[in-house]
């Protein structure tokens, strides 16, 4: 989230981190109420604490009914978010199925 208060509100953009600014972008097209969003690599920038809330946030809004497109090379962001995957190498659909199939967990670290 943001920090809420007059100071936050009175804020350029510019004054945002970038993780802010996608948080921002985010609210301003969710209070539309869309029935699908795209978004192009949503996790670039974020720290861990952000990707995992993003993961959770979009993984509601498709529970809610909305279509999540992700165009991501985060592929743990992937895993959590998405039921069904399409790859793609230089513009080519390379494979194409159930997420869990095609992007499968990674093993722990020993």
């Amino acid at each position: 989230g943001l920090p809420d208060g007059p100071a936050t509100r009175r804020r350029f953009p510019h004054q945002f981190s970038g993780g802010q600014r996608q948080r921002v972008a985010l609210a301003q097209v969710l209070v539309c109420g869309p029935r699908a969003v795209v978004l192009d690599e949503p996790s670039t920038g974020l720290d861990t604490v952000a990707r995992l809330r993003l993961a959770g946030e979009l993984t509601r809004l498709a529970a809610d009914g909305i279509a999540v497109l992700l165009l991501s090379h985060d592929h743990d962001l992937v895993r959590a978010v998405a039921t069904r995957t399409v790859l793609m190498d230089r513009g080519r659909v390379t494979a194409e199925g159930r997420t869990a199939d095609l992007l499968p967990a990674r093993p722990p670290a020993p």
